[in-house]
């Protein structure tokens, strides 16, 4: 694995602390607001079609338990894009990746909107969805890398993470909106927004000026089986973290597959506005992050995620216990509050594991990366079959109630302080 993948962990930052410093728009603060504003329109194509996706497929498909199949092919491409791209592109830089993964992005929607609903088309479609994200991460990252210095890197995370957050708000309600028009017509926005990104990636006035030069880290060549033994080797020290991460990916997943289709059935039902439950539960991202970091304070990164995790999970099981929408609604914002303090606690503990790692540190990004991989492939078929059975609202029910037990778990069994596997590590010559 490459460099690529090393920044790539960083990319979920919920603090952005330079909004604090009053930024100004020249220089490389420029460049990066305008990449931003780049990236936002490709996002809000994806955010349309995230929203969109999970039912134009149960309308063309006989089961949500077989929506939630077909849906899962984008993460399970993308799982295999983020294992070679890192060594097949390791010399290209961001302008590459920006290009190629509005390409991909615009395959996706005029895919649906040229060729009927056949099950191949469905396939291919989120199978180009799946290698679309992979590229627009990677071009995160190394625009990080090549455009900004290792002190603002942190700053220019929270910044990109910002405007990732405005796309998921206002996504689904453009989504929402539209789809009460037609299919068609979501599709046709989407293929708007990527066509201003288009727009703005080649009249970008900064595109020719070379990047900054830095020392390249090494680069260690890893066979495919050393590298499955070092993912063995930490996967038994820090099971029980990894499946945390696991529960929260899933549940990212249920909302954004299932969690779809009972935003629109509320929406259906009660009126109001559309794609409420989404938005809902993507805004925390815009403000809670400000508090992870006082919230861990006085109990440490881990137990401030299993707690806070553990507080809204139970929300999150008191969603399918009522029909009222105005309920659904209170219990998913509480739980995404809690939720969007858990998560990047839990990516902190797993920044600072991995800054303790020398040649096995991109071993370590790799297995944080395959478990985020594995929630979204698993979780809307998983989803897809709990609807089937039990309801949508109930499928979140249980999913909390799942997530509950990994939590407890956690709390009673795994330590304060976690001693990384060096020794095992050194017996393979990766650390």
């Amino acid at each position: 694995m490459s460099s690529v993948t090393t920044e790539t962990s960083n990319e979920l930052i919920t603090n952005p602390k330079g909004f604090r410093f009053g930024l100004s728009l020249s220089g490389s603060n420029f460049r990066l607001f305008y990449y931003c504003i780049t990236v936002l329109f490709v996002y809000l194509a994806d955010s349309i079609m995230s929203y969109t996706t999970p039912s134009y497929l149960e309308d063309n498909l006989s089961s949500t338990a077989l929506m939630g199949i077909v849906f899962a092919t984008s993460s399970l491409v993308g799982f295999i894009v983020d294992f070679l791209l890192g060594e097949v592109f390791q010399n290209k830089n961001y302008k590459f990746f920006l290009k190629w993964s509005i390409l991909f992005a615009i395959g996706f929607p005029l895919g649906y909107l040229l060729f009927p609903a056949h099950i191949i088309t469905l396939l291919v479609g989120l199978a180009i969805w799946g290698i679309y994200y992979e590229f627009i991460s990677f071009s995160n990252s190394q625009y990080i890398i090549e455009k900004t210095e290792r002190h603002n890197h942190e700053t220019a995370w929270g910044i990109m993470y910002f405007f990732r957050a405005i796309s998921l708000t206002i996504g689904p309600i453009i989504a929402a909106a539209l789809i009460d028009i037609s299919y068609e017509s979501t599709f046709l926005a989407a293929l708007g927004f990527l066509a201003i990104a288009i727009f703005l990636y080649f009249f970008d006035p900064e595109r020719k000026r070379k990047a900054i030069k830095k020392p390249e880290p090494e680069i260690i060549k890893v066979s495919v089986v050393q590298e499955l033994k070092v993912w063995s080797i930490f996967s038994k020290r820090l099971w029980l973290l990894l499946l945390f991460c696991f529960g929260i990916v899933f549940i990212d997943a249920a909302f954004w597959s299932v969690g779809t289709l009972l935003s629109e059935d509320l929406h259906a039902q009660n009126g109001g506005i559309p794609g409420l439950l989404l938005v809902l539960y993507s805004l925390p991202m815009f403000f809670m992050g400000f508090f992870a970091k006082r919230v861990a304070m006085p109990f440490g990164k881990k137990k401030a995620a299993f707690v806070t995790a553990l507080i809204g999970s139970i929300f999150l099981i008191l969603v399918g216990f009522t029909t009222d929408y105005g309920l659904i609604s209170l219990f998913v914002f509480i739980f995404a509050c809690f939720f969007a303090i858990a998560s990047p606690e839990i990516k902190g503990v797993f920044a600072d594991y991995d800054s303790r790692m020398n040649r096995s540190r991109n071993s370590l990004i790799g297995l944080e990366s395959g478990i985020y991989s594995a929630g979204y492939v698993i979780g809307p078929i998983v989803c897809g079959f709990l609807t089937d059975k039990f309801g949508l609202r109930e499928t979140f029910s249980i999913i909390g109630i799942g997530m509950i037990l990994i939590i407890i778990l956690c709390l009673i069994f795994v330590p304060r302080k976690l001693k990384m596997p060096r020794s095992e590590l050194e017996l393979l010559d990766m650390d």
